[in-house]
């Protein structure tokens, strides 16, 4: 490449910066004889406006290559992201759905993959790292009572009456997760539990239905579990209409020291506690209070610093939400 102004050879590192002319000086000049060039011509053929004009040019051209290379940018990298993408759906796949029934959380992995593709799985987590569902048509394995003691939940076709408290197995050792589950008031109260470390460190809440007749009126009730003791229970008014045999499907989402409660797709309940960093879900009745569950569901995502920046950056995780069949 040579120069526009002295016709010597450009050196490479001003090439670099600059592919017409060698120095900022010579590009000084040949702007300023330009310059001269368009007003002595404009003086000779009597139009005025010929050096705004070409220069008025030759800034749209310059801007116009640089929304170009701009443009060519902004293609390029939504290319890439569009082919990590690709790459990344063939080689995770979607997240299992995990039956508690007859699925063992903790077993090993099956590995499907080899080579490349085992290795990117290995370093980039899964979209959804656990993913639970019980219906309660193959019974009730998997569900924890009290040490010594048999479970006292009942089960007719396919529905569930809880008794006393037992947790989810599988769901254990979650931390952040959202948990699903449908159910209907048959006296009083229907309860659950969540963060539940063991039987006598959780979370609880109930619906429970305070005034019955044509206009009934419900409660939501909180309150902590620990070492067996009930502490710091919070009664609401459920800001919604509800029936006597209303079906209340339920939504918690746990995440950090907050919690948020939706019914029927209303929010209810919000709040704050840290004292159980960990821990599953469950069910129960007190005396005088029955329930019927018809299923349940707990979906957590990964809790890696990789999860959180797929999730954030990349990757925004669906909604989960059950199929049209429960």
């Amino acid at each position: 490449m040579k120069c526009f102004y002295c016709r010597k050879t450009i050196g490479p590192l001003r090439r670099l910066t600059d592919s017409q002319f060698c120095s900022a000086d010579h590009r000084k000049k040949a702007r300023a004889s330009s310059a001269r060039f368009a007003r002595d011509n404009s003086y000779t053929y009597g139009d005025e406006d010929v050096w705004p004009e070409m220069h008025e040019s030759s800034e749209r051209k310059s801007r116009l290559v640089s929304n170009q290379r701009t443009q060519a940018g902004v293609v390029f990298a939504i290319a890439v992201s569009l082919v990590f993408v690709l790459v990344f759906s063939w080689v995770s796949g979607p997240a299992p759905i995990r039956n508690a029934a007859t699925t063992n959380l903790f077993g090993a992995l099956e590995d499907k993959s080899t080579g490349l593709g085992q290795a990117l799985r290995s370093s980039i987590p899964s979209r959804g790292a656990v993913r639970l569902q019980d219906d309660f048509r193959t019974g009730l394995e998997g569900w924890l009572p009290s040490s010594g003691r048999a479970l006292d939940w009942k089960v007719e076709s396919g529905i569930v009456h809880p008794g006393k408290l037992a947790l989810w197995k599988p769901s254990l050792n979650l931390v952040n997760y959202r948990m699903d589950f449908q159910g209907q008031i048959e006296k009083k109260s229907m309860a659950w539990a969540f963060r539940a470390t063991d039987l006598k460190n959780y979370y609880a809440t109930k619906i429970t239905l305070r005034k019955a007749g044509r206009q009934p009126a419900a409660d939501i009730v909180r309150y902590a579990v620990m070492n067996g003791k009930e502490l710091e229970r919070v009664q609401l008014p459920l800001p919604m209409v509800v029936r006597d045999d209303m079906l209340y499907r339920v939504q918690v989402n746990i995440k950090g020291d907050r919690f948020s409660t939706m019914i029927n797709g209303q929010l209810v309940d919000t709040w704050a506690d840290k004292r159980i960093p960990s821990g599953g879900v469950g069910f129960f009745a007190d005396k005088g209070e029955v329930a019927a569950l018809h299923w349940v569901k707990v979906s957590e995502e990964s809790q890696s610093l990789l999860g959180r920046i797929f999730a954030l950056g990349f990757f925004m995780p669906p909604v989960y939400e059950p199929p049209d069949s429960y």
